[in-house]
Formats: structure tokens, sequence, C-alpha cells
């Protein structure tokens, strides 16, 4: 773990086998009259593909009839394995009744982790000690292509790469570009119209649909 990082701001075992095993919120530091309104969500997420943007929505309210909450601050952090990332922290003077904090964050997904998003807000009461939350929401990251490649040659010295992809996703990916670099050989790719150099094989729209594969040559 990093130094720069504020392992306060990490989940810990316990916490982890708390909220994605048993969804109770004995545990919160919140007074009774808040507790009853604090749901731990469920995961809501459909599968989330590396390479995407994950975009969420944040909205922390003052569900309370006529108390103010001061000194308000939220913290969005993403927990990658053994790192934590913090998205945003959101700080406000108060809060009225009714009133709401919002706010639209993104997120580039860069790893095939399991990645958590945890949300930590604290606060003032009238005649209350600071009170605080987390909130948690975990989702598994899928890779949203499957290559294998083989590897043929042959008796003058040539070396031909196959690479199939195959769409792991329920949606189209459309290819913008298919490339094999090689530091220590020149390669050529026979993926192109013989007679217009510039136009896949496979049509103008380089498409894989779902559960498609498709294979490239390359020598």
């Amino acid at each position: 773990v990093s130094r720069k990082t504020d392992v306060s701001n990490f989940i810990t075992a316990d916490e982890y086998n708390h909220y994605f095993s048993n969804p109770t919120i004995d545990n919160l530091i919140l007074p009774e009259q808040y507790k009853n309104d604090w749901i731990i969500v469920p995961n809501p997420y459909n599968t989330i593909y590396l390479g995407e943007i994950f975009s969420f929505f944040i909205k922390c309210t003052n569900d309370s009839i006529q108390e103010l909450m001061t000194n308000v601050s939220v913290r969005i952090d993403m927990q990658i394995n053994n790192r934590a990332i913090v998205l945003k922290e959101l700080n406000i003077e108060k809060l009225d009744a009714k009133a709401s904090l919002d706010e639209i964050l993104s997120y580039e997904i860069k790893e095939p982790h399991i990645h958590v998003l945890i949300c930590t807000l604290s606060f003032d009461l009238p005649d209350h000690e600071r009170q605080s939350c987390r909130k948690f929401f975990q989702f598994q990251i899928s890779k949203p292509i499957d290559v294998k490649t083989k590897f043929y040659y042959t008796e003058c010295d040539e070396i031909y790469l196959e690479a199939m992809f195959q769409n792991s996703t329920n949606l189209p990916i459309q290819l913008k570009s298919v490339q094999f670099d090689s530091v220590n050989f020149d390669v050529t790719s026979l993926n192109f119209n013989l007679e217009h150099k510039d136009q896949w094989i496979f049509g103008e729209i380089n498409r894989l649909n779902p559960s498609e594969s498709r294979q490239y040559l390359f020598v």
C-alpha cells in the first residue's frame, strides 16, 4: 500500500463480510430515526466491462422534517485490490431539511478486478455527536473480448500468427483497428482487401455481434 494512501478509507475485512453477506445496518453510527431509512442497496449493476466509462449519480438527502445537517462531508472512493482512489470529496456547511447534495461522477475502468465503490458520509446534528456512515457497492469487471492465438511455422522461415477474437458481451462491438506489433520482426497484416489496401476483408464496418468469433492473420 502506498504511503500516500489513507488506509482508513479502505473497506475492512469485517465490513466486507458484514455488508456483502448480511444486509443489516446494526453497526452504522446513526440516530435511531435514520436507521430505518438507511438501506444497504443490493448490487444493481449489470456486467461492467474493461475499458468502459463507469458513470454514477450521488445523491445525499437530508430526509428529516426540520433538522439541519451541518458540516456535511461526502467522500467517494474506489477500492481496487489494495488501492483506494479518491474520486471526489464534497463539503458544504449546511444541508437544510429535504435538501440534497447531488453530483455525477465518472471513472474509466482500467483493471479486470473486483471494484468496490465506497461512499462515506459525515455530518453534525443539533444535540448529537458527529455522525458518520459508509455505504459500499461491489461489482465485478469482465473482459469484453476473449483473445486466443496460434502460431504456424513454414519451411521458408515465415511465421504466421492467427488471432481469434470473440465478443464476450451481450452487445455488438465495432473494432476500429486490429494490429500486431513486434520489436524483433517485420509484421504484415493479411486482413485487408488485395485490391483496396485500406479496406477490411470483413467489410467497411468491422463489427462483432455477441458471441461471434473472427480470425485475423499476420505474417
